[in-house]
Order: C-alpha cells, then sequence, then structure tokens
C-alpha cells in the first residue's frame, strides 16, 4: 500500500498558495506508475480531490485493476466552487482561522479550493466527452455521505451509475430513507449496484 500528500498538504496553510491543479495531478500520475511496478494488482483510489485525481488518471491506464473511492468530490454544492480558478489571486484568503485542528487547515486558501475546482473540471470534461471514452470499465467501490456538506452527492450517485460500466461496482450511501430526495431515490430503483448504509452516523 502506498498513501502519498499532496503538494500544500500537511505542512502549513501558507503552502496551499503556491499549489495547481496540474502539480496534484503529475504528482498522482507518478506515484501511480511508480507503484504499478511493485505490486501484481493496481487498485488505485482516494479521498475527495483524490478521487477525481485518480479517476483522471484511470482514463490514460490499462492496467489499474480497481478503485476505492471515499467521498469523491465529483462535483461541488456550491456554485461559488467554479469561480474559484478566475479570483485565486484577487482573494488568496477567502477565511483565516486560528489553526488548532491536527488533521486539516482551518484556513481555506483560494488557490487550494481552484486546484480543486479544476480537478472537477478536467473530471467532468471526460465523463462528458464525445471524442473518446466517457465511462470507465473498472471494478469501483465508491461510499458517500448523503449530508456532506461540499460535494453534490447526487451527482456523484448519477455519475457511478452512467459513467462506471463494470457489473462489479457497489457504491456504500450512507443515509435515511426518509430522507431521500425524488432523483437518489429513483437511482437506488435503477440501479442494484447502490446499497444504503443507515447504521453508521453521518458526517
Amino acid at each position: 500500500m502506498r498513501t502519498i500528500l499532496l503538494p500544500g498538504h500537511g505542512t502549513k496553510p501558507g503552502d496551499m498558495l503556491s499549489v495547481s491543479y496540474e502539480q496534484w495531478q503529475t504528482e498522482t500520475n507518478f506515484h501511480i506508475e511508480l507503484f504499478s511496478h511493485e505490486v501484481k494488482n493496481l487498485y488505485v483510489g482516494g479521498f475527495s480531490t483524490g478521487a477525481n485525481l485518480t479517476t483522471i488518471a484511470s482514463f490514460f491506464r490499462d492496467d489499474i485493476t480497481g478503485l476505492i473511492h471515499f467521498s469523491p468530490a465529483f462535483k461541488s454544492r456550491f456554485f461559488v466552487s467554479r469561480l474559484a480558478p478566475y479570483i485565486d489571486t484577487l482573494v488568496p484568503w477567502p477565511n483565516v482561522e486560528e489553526e488548532d485542528n491536527p488533521s486539516r487547515y482551518n484556513s481555506t486558501a483560494m488557490p487550494g479550493f481552484a486546484a480543486y475546482q479544476e480537478s472537477v473540471n478536467q473530471l467532468q470534461a471526460l465523463f462528458n466527452r464525445d471524442d473518446g471514452p466517457n465511462s470507465l470499465n473498472i471494478p469501483v467501490l465508491m461510499t458517500v455521505a448523503e449530508k456532506d456538506s461540499v460535494v453534490d452527492t447526487e451527482k456523484v450517485a448519477e455519475q457511478f451509475r452512467d459513467n462506471f460500466t463494470h457489473p462489479h461496482k457497489c457504491l456504500l450511501w450512507q443515509g435515511k430513507q426518509s430522507q431521500m430526495s425524488c432523483p437518489i431515490a429513483l437511482l437506488f430503483k435503477q440501479c442494484s449496484c447502490l446499497t444504503r448504509i443507515s447504521a453508521l452516523p453521518l458526517i
């Protein structure tokens, strides 16, 4: 197993001011290639933006055995996130807070937000293109929290259904059936590979 810390992560919030999507994708691609020479079966995955980066990488490789994604951030709930690549130099710090969380930054650097949005743009371009494959025929396991405060989980579920075509796939949907929106309830009827988990606490 190999995990990576993307540039700008795990050091100090200010390091996020110099990151870019291209930097993150290059780092991801490099480590996938490096690790591919060490294992017989290559499984890749990621959390949030990491899921975007590894999915994008999978479009350009033929040796990936399967994908494992946690809270894939294929699309943000917030329209303003689409503006991030255009205003990252104008508003470098949308909010600055005291840093008291050892697991994540409390402050938000706009270039990091912009790098995330660029990963969304690239992935959506692949999912919607007409000049080449727009789906992945690779086994995939995804876990999604219905009440995710950032990710458009309905969009994730739709693209799980439409853009991941391998018969061995499963989406674990963490939420209550009574709170499902109509589109999600319909997706569960259409796709037997969606599994609802209501016993776990929502995040």
